[in-house]
C-alpha cells in the first residue's frame, strides 16, 4: 500500500461484485469494504431468510476481506448498517452483538431496501502498521 494513494482490495474468498465497485478500498491507512449482505460466497445466495443468520454471513464476508490488508472486526471504526426494515433491528443488533467484537465500532443504521437480502453492512477500518 505504500505509495499508492489508493488500492482496490479483492478477494475470490468473498462474494464477487455484481456492478461496477470494488469489494473494498484502501488509502491512506484505512480501508473502506463495501457494503457486504448475507450471501454464501460460493453461490451467491443469501444463506437463510432469517436476518440474524444473514447479519453473521455479512460479517463474516467482511472480515474475509478485511484479512487480504491485514485488519480485523476489531479494527473496524465505523459500521453503516441498512436493514430492510426496522422492524427487524432487534434481531440484527443481536446477531450483531455476538460477532463483533467490543468496544463496538461507531454506527449508523438506517432503513433501506436492500432486497432480497434483509440487511446490508459497510465498514470502514484501520489497517494496521506491519512490524
Amino acid at each position: 500500500m505504500a505509495g499508492e494513494r489508493r488500492q482496490a482490495i479483492s478477494t475470490s474468498k468473498a462474494p464477487q461484485p455484481t456492478a461496477s465497485y470494488s469489494q473494498a478500498i484502501a488509502a491512506n491507512g484505512f480501508v473502506w469494504v463495501c457494503g457486504q449482505v448475507g450471501n454464501d460466497p460460493v453461490t451467491g445466495k443469501a444463506v437463510s431468510d432469517d436476518i440474524g443468520e444473514q447479519t453473521r454471513q455479512a460479517i463474516r464476508n467482511i472480515a474475509i476481506i478485511l484479512d487480504e490488508v491485514g485488519a480485523t472486526l476489531a479494527d473496524i471504526v465505523m459500521v453503516h448498517v441498512f436493514v430492510d426494515t426496522l422492524i427487524d433491528f432487534p434481531a440484527f443488533d443481536a446477531a450483531y452483538q455476538e460477532v463483533m467484537p467490543r468496544p463496538f465500532p461507531a454506527r449508523v443504521t438506517v432503513s433501506g431496501g436492500v432486497d432480497p437480502f434483509r440487511v446490508e453492512i459497510a465498514v470502514t477500518a484501520v489497517v494496521p502498521r506491519k512490524a
